[in-house]
């Protein structure tokens, strides 16, 4: 892999044509192994701006995109005895106000220089114009101007084709993708993540090749050619003995997605989780502890005389009484634990693992967290305090709802008893 510190290859001593800055059209100079400009003329340095500006040499996908590199290769491979290897067309990156969005197909002709310094001399021209107006001869300035990455892969895997979506999510600094298997080093730094997800990978495409009719499927959080975490979707297909691939960014839609779901299952007032989300993680709970036949114990919490405090100091501070109290009672209680407000004033607190001792000990420890200091709110201390049902799951409860039942009882006796206390109902 090529990390930036390894030694580029110098052209011979002559390699460089005399005059080489005064010819008026573009002229690279490249190194074949590896493969970089390491000379432009003025011309050629003007016509690629900013890609040149930077000290050579310079990796020919700066701006030819991560396809150049295995199209040139080709080019120079075919060689003929006069010198000269294949022209080749490649869709390029210029710095020109009148081409749209900076893409323009130019053709390269390589010929290569003397010496064994192992470098070709690439004359730059306009491509010349398709034999056919018939739209299949725009095909690829077409791929490259579609909102989404679009990637072509023979049966082994080097690359053939990538649009400018692709190029713009994958083309990593410092080397461009020939083969598909050296992109999972840049796409997963964790050595670990990578060979699980390499695994994945060819388990899908081997299932490809078997069905070429069907269309896989995959998603992974993956790092992008910016450094950040994308979420990347692929859908991959079989054709003709090529990988065809299309990916979307959907970084943006599983966020929203995430905070819709938050949404969703919080209370807006406090953060925590609300009715619904408790419920669910509940039945959840109460099914995996009957099944294993372990403890599980319930609390309900219900702040005392709240319509009074609504009433004389005012709804902003019932508010702040609210938020305050669930704020102690987060910090008394463990990670593991699940903490929701059911209700305007009222709260539940699930205990895993718990039996009716741990529960009552637990409960003792949020009405000391709650009744430690007044609560300022309204521009001065407002007194506080909290009743709490407790229950733990007995072996005759066929349902979270059983349990749930005997809490509320619990509740209602610790409030009927003189609040600010624990009242526990246990099977």
């Amino acid at each position: 892999m090529a990390d930036g510190s390894e030694r580029r290859a110098e052209p011979a001593d002559g390699a460089i044509p005399p005059l080489f800055d005064l010819v008026d059209v573009p002229l690279l100079i490249v190194s074949a192994a590896p493969l970089a400009v390491i000379a432009a003329n003025a011309p050629a340095r003007r016509l690629f701006g900013s890609r040149l500006a930077a000290a050579l040499p310079a990796g020919v996908e700066t701006f030819g995109g991560s396809a150049a590199p295995a199209l040139l290769a080709g080019a120079f491979a075919a060689t003929g005895e006069d010198g000269r290897g294949a022209a080749v067309v490649i869709t390029c990156q210029v710095d020109s106000a009148q081409v749209e969005g900076g893409l323009v197909h130019l053709q390269f002709s390589p010929a290569a220089l003397p010496g064994e310094g192992g470098c070709w001399l690439l004359t730059v021209s306009e491509a010349p114009a398709p034999a056919s107006s018939d739209w299949r001869a725009s095909l690829g300035e077409i791929m490259d101007l579609v909102p989404v990455g679009i990637e072509v892969y023979d049966n082994d895997l080097n690359g053939q084709f990538f649009n400018r979506r692709a190029d713009e999510l994958f083309l990593y600094e410092g080397k461009a993708i020939i083969h598909h298997d050296e992109w999972f080093e840049f796409g997963f730094p964790d050595p670990a993540v990578r060979q699980t997800r390499m695994e994945e990978w060819h388990d899908l495409l081997e299932a490809a090749r078997r069905n070429p009719d069907e269309v896989y499927r995959t998603e992974w959080s993956m790092r992008c050619r910016d450094g950040e975490q994308h979420v990347v979707q692929f859908l991959c297909r079989f054709v003709r003995g090529n990988f065809v691939m299309v990916l979307w960014d959907v970084t943006e839609q599983r966020a929203l997605e995430a905070e819709l779901r938050r949404l969703a299952q919080s209370d807006p007032l406090t953060g925590i989780r609300n009715r619904r989300a408790f419920f669910e993680a509940a039945e959840a709970a109460f099914a995996a502890a009957r099944g294993a036949d372990e403890a599980l114990a319930l609390l309900i919490l219900d702040i005392d005389h709240f319509k009074a405090i609504n009433d004389r100091y005012g709804h902003p501070a019932g508010d702040v009484v609210i938020r305050t109290i669930t704020e102690r009672c987060a910090a008394a209680l463990g990670t593991g634990e699940v903490f929701a407000r059911i209700g305007g004033e009222e709260f539940a607190v699930l205990l895993p693992a718990t039996g009716p001792e741990g529960a009552r000990a637990t409960a003792e420890r949020l009405l000391d967290a709650v009744a430690g200091a007044p609560i300022t709110a309204h521009g001065g201390p407002i007194p506080a305090r909290i009743s709490i049902g407790a229950t733990a799951r007995g072996a005759a409860d066929e349902s979270f709802i059983a349990m749930m039942a005997r809490a509320d009882g619990a509740l209602y006796e610790a409030k009927n008893g003189g609040r600010g206390r624990v009242v526990a109902k246990n099977l």
